[in-house]
C-alpha cells in the first residue's frame, strides 16, 4: 500500500458511526501519562502528537458523529487505527532500512558512515528518498514542551500587540491564561474517570472530558464570556469545513493553527493541547504576513521583530550562564584597515573558550515536508548552512588575535584572554524537525573546519537549565561537536540526557554508539516537573559519574580565575568517572601514609598521550614546605613528560579537605636547561652544605665516609 492510500482508509474509519468517541478513548489512552510512565512507557507502542494530530486532521474533513458506539465496535476502529498508522511508518521506513543500517552500541559502521570529514561533494538528491527524508520529520520528537511555548508569547509579541489587538482582538495575556486553564481544565477531568458502570457510560465521561462550554471556561479564568469567544474566533474549526485536501503526512492540517473543534452546538473540544500551545506562539506571526493581512510594511515589521525576540531570548539564557558582562550581542569583527569581516548575533565567553551563536527563523516548508528534497535543501540553506556559514568567518576571526570587536553600542570591546576555539551554534526560533538527521546530508563542510550544532531556541533553553555552569556547558557543547562522527542521535535531548547520566565520552570499543530515543524520555520525566507543570518522577537523571571530592578541586581550581583554566577543567572532566574514583583515592592513601610516617610524598600521573598530566604532592604539615614541594615537583614532571597542561595538587595530610592549594600550568613543552636538571634529579634527595651551598654529586659526602655523595647518600 502507498501512504496516500493508508491515508484514505484511516480517514474512511474516521467516517464511521462513533468514531467520534474512539477517537477520544485513543487520545487518553496515548496522551495521558503520570511522569513515572513518561520515563519507562515504550514509545513504539504508542502513537505520537504528530499521527495524532493527523488523525484529528482526517477526523474534522467530515462532520462530526456523535452517536455512541458499543464497545465491540470501537475496540475494531482503535485496532485498524493503530494497525494502519503501523503500516504508514513502515512504509516511511522501508527504503530508510534499506539503503542505511542503524548502529546499535558496540556496532562497527561502513565505510560510508565514517564519511563525514567533508560532505562538500555529496548529492543530497541522489542519496535521500522522500521517504527517508519525512520519516525523521513526521516522526521527531515535538521539539519543545507546551508551557515553553506559554511561557513566552508576550514577550515574542509584545511589539506587534497593538497590530495584534486592533486586527484579531489578540491578548496575549489573556490567550496564555486561557490556555493554561483550558489544558488543566481537560487534565482534571480526564484523570477523575476512574470506575465506570459500562462502556456507554465510559464514552460519555471520556467525551465530556474532552469538551467545554463557553461559561465553563470563563468561570474558571476569570474573564468575560466574550474574551473567551474572541479567543475561540481565532483558533476554533468547524467539523467538514478544513483540510479537504489533507491526503499526505507533511500537508498543510488546520488543527495545527486551529486546534480546538466546535464538536456539537455550545460544545468545544481540544482534542491535542498541546497544538493549541504551539499555535499561539507561531500563528500571530502568520496572522501578519502579507498574504494574510494585506499590510507588507506589518510583515516587515513582524520579520524584524521576530528576529529581535530570537537574539534575545537567547542571549539572555546564556546571560544566566556564562554573565551579562561574558555575552555579546550583535558584535561586529573588525580587521585591518577597518574592514567589517561579520556581525555575530551572539558571542559568549569563558576563559579561551568562546561560542557564536548565530540565530535564524526559518521554518520547513509545506513542499519540504512532504519530502522535496529540492525543498528541504533550500530550507536548510535558510535554516542551518548560511548561519554556519557566517559562523565560520566569524570563528576565524575570533581566533585571529589581531581582530577587534565592536559592540551593538560601537564601543570596543576588549577580550581578557586570547580565544584558542569558538564553538558553533545554530539556533531557530522555531521547531525544525529532523534537523539532525538533515544535518548528515545537507551540510556542507570542509574537513578543516568544524561541525556546528543545530537546534532550536527550546532546546538551548533545556540545556541551559541542567548545565548551569559555563565551563560545564562548554565542555557539553565541545563533546558533541568532538563525538559528531561517533555518538549518533535523532534529537538533541537524548544527547543531553546520555551526557547528564553517562557523559558523552569517545569510545575505544566502539565505532559508533547510537542513543536511544528513550534517553529523551528521562527529560520528558524531569524538566516539566522541575518547572513546577508535573509531579516529580521517581526516576531522575542523577549522573552516574559524579564524585563530590573530585568536585571541589574543580571548584578551587575556578576560583582562580587564571588564564588556561578552561582547557585545565575540561581535561580535568574527561576524566570524571572512574578516573576520577581512583584519583581521589590515591590522594586519601598518600595522605593517610604521610600522616603515619610524617614524611613528603607524591605521585603523578599522565593523561591522554602525555596531553595532560597531575601531580599530588602531600606534607605532613608545613604549608611553606608544600608549596615549593609541588612546585619542584610538578615542574619536573610536567617537563619529563613533555606534556602541554599540567595541575598540581598540594595536600596537607592533617587537613579535612581533599586538597590544600594547587597549581596549572598551560603552555607548551620547551627545552629549559633548570628544568632539565630538575626532571633528571628526579626523585633524588637534594644535600646542601653547612653554608647552604648544594652539595654537587662528585663532592664528598656530608656525612663523613670519605666517598663521592652519588655514591653514598646520594644514592
Amino acid at each position: 500500500m502507498t501512504i496516500e492510500q493508508i491515508i484514505c482508509d484511516i480517514e474512511l474509519i474516521t467516517r464511521e458511526k462513533g468514531f467520534s468517541y474512539t477517537l477520544f478513548l485513543l487520545l487518553r489512552h496515548h496522551l495521558f501519562h503520570t511522569p513515572e510512565e513518561t520515563a519507562t512507557m515504550d514509545w513504539h507502542s504508542r502513537l505520537s502528537i504528530q499521527e495524532l494530530t493527523l488523525l484529528v486532521g482526517l477526523w474534522i474533513k467530515s462532520k462530526a458523529d456523535l452517536t455512541i458506539p458499543d464497545e465491540k465496535t470501537a475496540l475494531s476502529q482503535a485496532k485498524r487505527i493503530q494497525d494502519l498508522f503501523e503500516k504508514l511508518h513502515s512504509g516511511h521506513t522501508s527504503s530508510f532500512k534499506s539503503s542505511i543500517t542503524k548502529p546499535e552500541t558496540g556496532s562497527s559502521t561502513s565505510s560510508e558512515d565514517k564519511s563525514h570529514d567533508d560532505q562538500s561533494d555529496r548529492d543530497p538528491k541522489t542519496s535521500l528518498s522522500s521517504a527517508m527524508a519525512t520519516e525523521p520529520i513526521f516522526y521527531s520528537d515535538s521539539g519543545a514542551y507546551d508551557f515553553q511555548y506559554l511561557e513566552i508569547i508576550e514577550e515574542k509579541y509584545k511589539k506587534d500587540e497593538d497590530w495584534l489587538a486592533k486586527n484579531r482582538n489578540f491578548n496575549a495575556r489573556n490567550f496564555k491564561k486561557i490556555a493554561f486553564e483550558l489544558k488543566n481544565l481537560v487534565q482534571e477531568k480526564i484523570n477523575k474517570i476512574k470506575e465506570v458502570k459500562n462502556f456507554k457510560q465510559l464514552c460519555k465521561c471520556i467525551f465530556d472530558g474532552f469538551s467545554f462550554t463557553v461559561q465553563e471556561l470563563a468561570n474558571r479564568t476569570n474573564l468575560e464570556e466574550s474574551d473567551i469567544r474572541v479567543f475561540l474566533d481565532n483558533f476554533s474549526v468547524e467539523p467538514g469545513t478544513a483540510n479537504q485536501d489533507l491526503k499526505h503526512p507533511g500537508q498543510y492540517n488546520k488543527i495545527f493553527s486551529h486546534p480546538i473543534v466546535h464538536i456539537s452546538e455550545g460544545k468545544y473540544s481540544v482534542p491535542i493541547a498541546f497544538n493549541l500551545a504551539q499555535s499561539l506562539y507561531e500563528s500571530p506571526f502568520y496572522w501578519m504576513s502579507a498574504r494574510e493581512s494585506g499590510d507588507k510594511i506589518q510583515e516587515d515589521k513582524a520579520s524584524i521583530h521576530r528576529g529581535n525576540f530570537n537574539e534575545e531570548f537567547v542571549a539572555r539564557q546564556l546571560e544566566n550562564i556564562f554573565g551579562k558582562e561574558n555575552v555579546y550581542k550583535g558584535l561586529k569583527i573588525k580587521k585591518s584597515k577597518g574592514e567589517t569581516t561579520s556581525d555575530i548575533d551572539i558571542l559568549a565567553i569563558a576563559g579561551n573558550k568562546a561560542i557564536i551563536v548565530q540565530a535564524k527563523s526559518k521554518k520547513l516548508t509545506e513542499l519540504a515536508k512532504t519530502g522535496n528534497i529540492e525543498q528541504l535543501e533550500i530550507d536548510f540553506k535558510g535554516a542551518v548552512q548560511d548561519a554556519y556559514e557566517q559562523g565560520l568567518i566569524c570563528r576565524e576571526a575570533i581566533l585571529d588575535p589581531v581582530s577587534t570587536f565592536i559592540d551593538e553600542n560601537g564601543n570596543t570591546v576588549q577580550i581578557s584572554e586570547e580565544i584558542n576555539e569558538c564553538y558553533l551554534i545554530c539556533v531557530t526560533s522555531d521547531n525544525y524537525p529532523g534537523i539532525i538527521h538533515q544535518s548528515n546530508f545537507f551540510l556542507k563542510r570542509k574537513p578543516e573546519n568544524p561541525y556546528p550544532i543545530a537546534l532550536n531556541l527550546f532546546d538551548l533553553e533545556i540545556i541551559c537549565h541542567y548545565l548551569t555552569d559555563p565551563f560545564r556547558f562548554l565542555y557539553y557543547i565541545n563533546q558533541r561537536i568532538k563525538l559528531m562522527d561517533q555518538c549518533k542521535a535523532d534529537n538533541e535531548m537524548a544527547y543531553l540526557a546520555w551526557h547528564l547520566k553517562h557523559k558523552l565520552f569517545r569510545s575505544n570499543k566502539h565505532d559508533c554508539i547510537f542513543i536511544p530515543p528513550s534517553y529523551g524520555q528521562l527529560i520528558d520525566a524531569n524538566y516539566p516537573a522541575e518547572k513546577g507543570y508535573q509531579p516529580k518522577a521517581s526516576g531522575d537523571l542523577k549522573s552516574e559519574w559524579a564524585n563530590e571530592q573530585f568536585n571541589e578541586i574543580e571548584e578551587k581550581l575556578k576560583s582562580t580565575g587564571e588564564p588556561g583554566l578552561t582547557d585545565i577543567l575540561f581535561s580535568l572532566f574527561d576524566l570524571e568517572g572512574p578516573g576520577a574514583d581512583e584519583l581521589i583515592e590515591a590522594i586519601k592513601k598518600t595522605k593517610a601514609k604521610v600522616k603515619a610516617t610524617g614524611k613528603a610524598q607524591s605521585f603523578s600521573i599522565v593523561v591522554g598521550e602525555n596531553s595532560f598530566g597531575i601531580t599530588c604532592a602531600v606534607e605532613n604539615a608545613d604549608f611553606t614546605k608544600l608549596e615549593t614541594f609541588l612546585l619542584n615537583t610538578s615542574v619536573a614532571r610536567k617537563y619529563k613528560a613533555k606534556a602541554k597542561l599540567w595541575l598540581g595538587i598540594g595536600c596537607i595530610a592533617t587537613s579535612p579537605q581533599i586538597i590544600d592549594t594547587l597549581i596549572f600550568t598551560n603552555s607548551d613543552w620547551t627545552y629549559n636547561a633548570d628544568e632539565e636538571e630538575l626532571a633528571n634529579n628526579l626523585g633524588k634527595p637534594t644535600i646542601r652544605t653547612k653554608d647552604g651551598k648544594k652539595l654537587g654529586r662528585n663532592a664528598k659526602c656530608v656525612c663523613g665516609s670519605g666517598k663521592k655523595f652519588k655514591r653514598c647518600c646520594g644514592i
